[in-house]
């Protein structure tokens, strides 16, 4: 569409840098390059062009924090009444830290927030080595 509103012909590219367009061409008539993609056409487009995936499939990525490195290292497998007992403790755990989070903040409280943390992180490495045994 270039050459198009160039007017001009198809040419591959000289070795030698040279003047294609002569003085006093005259070009032909500008349009957009580009065009916004409706709604509408994006199924058709797809479909065009070989887009398999879903609408739903898109949006995921992997989690990112301090949590999802953990529980992206754990494959999926049946859990054992271990791991749910261990997932039951992690649980408890992870509220009584919420718990002293939303707390006013003391020296105290700083302190007995880190040892509950240390002891969620714990349970959560035992958790991994079981998934691990299996």
């Amino acid at each position: 569409s270039i050459l198009k509103q160039l007017n001009a012909p198809a040419r591959s590219v000289p070795d030698i840098l040279s003047t294609d367009i002569l003085a006093g061409h005259t070009i032909g008539k500008p349009e957009h390059l580009f065009k916004k993609i409706d709604e509408g056409m994006a199924e058709v487009y797809r479909k065009k062009f070989g887009g398999d995936e879903s609408k739903e499939a898109a949006p995921t990525a992997p989690p990112k924090g301090k949590g999802a490195q953990s529980k992206a290292n754990i494959p999926p497998a049946e859990k054992t009444p271990a791991m749910l007992a261990k997932e039951e403790e992690i649980t408890e755990q992870g509220n009584l830290v919420r718990s002293l989070k939303s707390q006013p903040k003391t020296s105290e409280v700083e302190a007995k927030i880190k040892e509950e943390v240390e002891k969620l992180k714990k349970l959560k490495s035992e958790l991994a080595l079981l998934f691990q045994q299996t």
